[in-house]
C-alpha cells in the first residue's frame, strides 16, 4: 500500500459545515489507485430532500479530491475520476417509494424485486439525477427500518408499532 491520503467534503450547512458529505481515503494497492468513500446525505421525505439528497451527491463526486503526490509539490489534486475503482459506503438516506404498509408486505413476502423498483436511489441513478455512470453493487439486504417504521418517501407513513414518536426525517 502506497500513496496513502484523506479528505473530506462538507455538504451541510451552508454547503461548507461538513453535517453531511463525506470523507475519504485514497490508496494504491500494487498498481492499483482505490479511493473509499463514507458518506452521509442530507435526509428527509419531501420531493425537496431528494433533489437536496442529489446535488450532496453531485457535491461530493465534483469536489472529492486529494493531494496528487506525483506533481513534484506543485499542489496538483486528483479526484474520483481518477482512480481505479471507488468504494462508496455511507448514510445516503434514499427511501423506499411506497407506502409504509405496502413496503412492509413487500419485505414480509420477500418481494424484492417490488421494493428494488420502488428504490429512490436505483431510480435517480437510472435517471442520471445521482451518482451519474456509477453502478450500485447486489443489493443482499433488506432495506433499512427502525421501530417506528420502514423508511419511505411518504411523509406522515411511519407507522410502526414501536410506540412514541417517529424518527427524525
Amino acid at each position: 500500500v502506497s500513496e496513502a491520503r484523506v479528505t473530506s467534503v462538507g455538504c451541510g450547512v451552508l454547503g461548507v459545515f461538513g453535517n453531511k458529505g463525506c470523507v475519504g481515503a485514497w490508496l494504491r494497492v500494487h498498481d492499483t489507485a482505490l479511493c473509499i468513500l463514507c458518506a452521509h446525505l442530507s435526509s428527509g421525505q419531501q420531493p425537496s430532500d431528494l433533489a437536496r439528497r442529489n446535488a450532496d451527491a453531485e457535491d461530493i463526486v465534483l469536489r472529492t479530491s486529494f493531494p496528487d503526490p506525483n506533481d513534484g509539490g506543485a499542489g496538483g489534486t486528483v479526484g474520483l475520476g481518477d482512480a481505479d475503482h471507488v468504494l462508496l459506503v455511507g448514510d445516503l438516506n434514499y427511501r423506499l417509494n411506497l407506502e409504509d404498509l405496502e413496503a412492509r408486505r413487500a419485505m414480509a413476502t420477500g418481494d424484492w424485486k417490488r421494493l428494488r423498483q420502488a428504490d429512490q436511489l436505483a431510480g435517480e441513478m437510472a435517471a442520471g439525477r445521482a451518482f451519474p455512470g456509477w453502478e450500485e453493487g447486489e443489493l443482499t439486504f433488506r432495506p433499512r427500518t427502525s421501530s417506528a417504521g420502514v423508511r419511505t418517501s411518504t411523509p406522515g407513513t411511519w407507522t410502526g408499532s414501536g410506540g412514541g414518536a417517529p424518527p427524525r426525517p
